[in-house]
């Protein structure tokens, strides 16, 4: 395996893993938030903030672990980048409803749009072999996590 050919692998690695987690994180993120019962505005202001926040920790957290294990700055920064474009267009799915469509059936509109993307990354992180079980794979565990942070939020601000 060539260097260039290890290089990009990482940069897909990082790509696949920083959309994976800002899809997952912000889809979990507006959901308890949504349990709460506050406006689709407020919403999406959280969930920006959630986007900011998180594509700077995963960039972060993709040049520090490359930096420190080869030292090659440049393929670090590299990774760095395409891991905080990815986080930020993963992030960026869960809002999109709210945005476009208001907060009129936005627990189903929000659902079914995250749902699609999680089984599109599911069926590309899956390979060859079980891209269709891959997809399913990270749909049942992705809206699984989605209602117990929507139900615990729920219950919190009721509780608060």
């Amino acid at each position: 395996m060539t260097t260039r050919s290890s290089n990009d692998k990482n940069v897909l690695r990082a790509s696949i893993l920083a959309i994976n987690d800002g899809l997952c994180s912000n889809f979990n993120f507006v959901m308890g938030v949504l349990g709460t019962g506050i406006s689709s505005h407020a919403i999406v202001i959280t969930g920006v903030v959630g986007i900011i926040a998180g594509a700077f920790s995963m960039a972060m957290g993709e040049w520090l672990s490359l930096s420190t294990v080869n030292d090659k700055r440049i393929d670090a920064v590299k990774a760095a980048l395409y891991s905080f474009c990815a986080f930020v267009i993963g992030a960026s799915i869960p809002i999109i409803p709210f945005i476009f469509l208001g907060s009129e059936d936005a627990i189903v509109n929000v659902t079914v749009i995250c749902g699609c993307a999680m089984f599109t990354i599911g069926v590309a992180d899956g390979g060859k072999k079980t891209p269709i079980k891959s997809g399913i794979k990270h749909i049942i565990v992705g809206l699984l996590i989605a209602a117990v942070t929507h139900f615990i939020c729920s219950f919190l601000s009721i509780s608060i």
